[in-house]
């Protein structure tokens, strides 16, 4: 493999302020991988060898250090858009390396870029995203919150972090995107090792569309709707792992990049189904019952579906209108919830207002589309009747950027529902680090196996208010729901859902392998 690593401020005998350089370099050189170091120098720049490896060293221009250390100094406080590029731009400007390294970019399979997080690293990344590793170092900390810092995040190959906490911190600020090609590797002995594995995933070779053996049946497809979500999750899950595999609705079209094909095309296709409706041919059903998803085995007994949250589709940048107004330090509690009796939405309101004699000026959340027109108005009669009118906001159907932005700003998740067809929504909170506290119904304790907060019965309202209340508030139940939480995600993996799958669907689906 020829590998290039960059780092700021290698010496004479390939060491670095904090050894990661030195270490890569020579856990790479053990494996008989080709390595050249490219890093800057405010002496003589130019080429070199050390035990073996190219160094090349460009000039940096660092007279801006004054203005990049009071930047620097104000980031907690918050940085405009136009000061935060003159901070990247102030902190380290090597062009001549960036330049050289987008010149000679196909000479590398590889690309370590190693913090500090300065302008080498932060405008560099963007010349191979698709084979750049950045590894995060402790210093990078006071960064994190920056939104170019966000954007190489989501955009880089690979993420290696030194610690959970570290990661966890990047997860809350930047979303569950981090999550998605990223790995804690407290040893950087095995750095190596953890790039390798990363840049592993997801590089299958494509499978055709053509002679599908899987069909994704949908009565409808919507944007947004869970079912529709799900049917896209599990189609990606089924190709990437080497199976045939389409979604068929009542129209062709596109959702979220995939493509919809009308139902007569799956069938002349010689397809099997995988349908979402439990009144057909059991042998290969999905269910989405109000129980949690499921999987009906030839038999027609039912298997527990246990789904995992698609980081690669989180890997997208919040909408910055919707995210800056939401962050203005105000409480926002979130619920995702169609605007429909069953959801109990009114009742949702009154709890809200219950909360507010505890933090008054919190803001509740809503997004869902308007299913009952009716109850819709009446909603909206008791929030103004309520005085809540600047407090709730009714989001209708929104992108994912903005759902994304949504999730970032939200302390607590919260919900009155009385079923979860697929509990995608208690996931994606879950993976934006946000705790949940919703009804226990069956839906929902199969996606969160308890790990989560969940209620039953509400004798007085009041008290659920101030349950709501001690989750948005910073202590020790906090901090333990959002524990569990996280030790709960590392358990829903997609294998394990493809073993899932395969078990109940057994010689079928195997017969479907491309």
């Amino acid at each position: 493999m020829r590998v290039a690593i960059v780092s700021p401020g290698i010496g004479d005998h390939l060491t670095s302020h904090d050894g990661i350089a030195a270490s890569l370099v020579r856990q790479f050189l053990d494996a008989d991988d080709d390595v050249t170091v490219f890093t800057d120098t405010t002496t003589a720049p130019g080429e070199s060898s050390v035990d073996g490896v190219k160094i090349d060293r460009f000039h940096s221009d660092r007279s801006q250090r004054a203005r990049y250390e009071g930047l620097l100094a104000r980031l907690p406080q918050g940085l405009s858009e136009r000061e935060a590029d003159e901070l990247v731009a102030a902190s380290l400007n090597a062009t001549p390396l960036l330049t050289n390294l987008a010149r000679r970019i196909d000479e590398f399979d590889a690309i370590v870029f190693i913090a500090h997080f300065n302008g080498i690293v932060l405008r560099g990344w963007r010349i191979a995203p698709d084979r750049t590793t950045i590894v995060a170092s402790y210093d990078d900390t006071a960064l994190f919150a920056m939104p170019h810092v966000a954007t190489m995040f989501n955009g880089a190959r690979n993420v290696i972090f030194p610690s959970d906490t570290m990661r966890d911190e990047a997860r809350h600020l930047h979303g569950p995107g981090v999550l998605a090609r990223s790995v804690v590797v407290d040893d950087f002995a095995r750095a190596r090792a953890a790039i390798i594995t990363l840049s592993a995933i997801g590089r299958r070779a494509p499978t055709t569309t053509g002679n599908v053996r899987i069909v994704h049946w949908l009565l409808r497809a919507e944007y947004g709707d869970s079912q529709t979500l799900l049917a896209i999750q599990l189609d990606k899950l089924l190709r990437e792992s080497g199976y045939r595999s389409c979604i068929a609705a009542a129209v062709r079209g596109e959702i979220f990049g995939t493509t919809l094909l009308e139902p007569l095309e799956a069938l002349e296709a010689g397809a099997i189904a995988l349908p979402y409706d439990k009144h057909v041919d059991g042998t290969r059903a999905l269910v989405t019952d109000g129980d949690g998803p499921a999987i009906l085995d030839e038999a027609g007994e039912r298997r527990v579906l246990p789904l995992f949250v698609d980081y690669e589709a989180w890997k997208i940048e919040p909408a910055r209108n919707v995210l800056l107004p939401l962050s203005d330090g105000k409480t926002n509690l979130l619920a995702l919830a169609a605007l429909a009796p069953q959801n109990h939405v009114i009742e949702l309101v009154e709890i809200f207002r219950l909360y507010r004699t505890f933090d008054a000026s919190a803001r509740l959340i809503v997004v869902g589309d308007e299913l009952d027109a009716a109850y819709a108005t009446l909603l909206r009669s008791y929030i103004a009747h309520c005085g809540l009118a600047d407090a709730v906001r009714l989001t209708g159907t929104i992108s994912r950027p903005a759902l994304a932005a949504m999730y970032r700003s939200a302390r607590t998740f919260v919900s009155l529902r009385d079923r979860y067809d697929t509990g995608l929504s208690l996931l994606e909170a879950m993976a934006f680090d946000v705790p949940v506290c919703v009804r226990d119904v069956a839906g929902a304790r199969a996606t969160t196996a308890g790990k989560s907060v969940l209620f039953s019965g509400i004798s007085k309202p009041i008290e659920l208010a101030a349950l709501w209340r001690s989750l948005t508030r910073d202590g020790p139940f906090r901090d333990r729901v959002l524990a569990l939480q996280r030790s709960h995600l590392t358990l829903l993996t997609p294998e394990n859902t493809l073993r899932s799958i395969e078990s109940a669907i057994g010689s079928d689906l195997e017969a479907a392998r491309v």
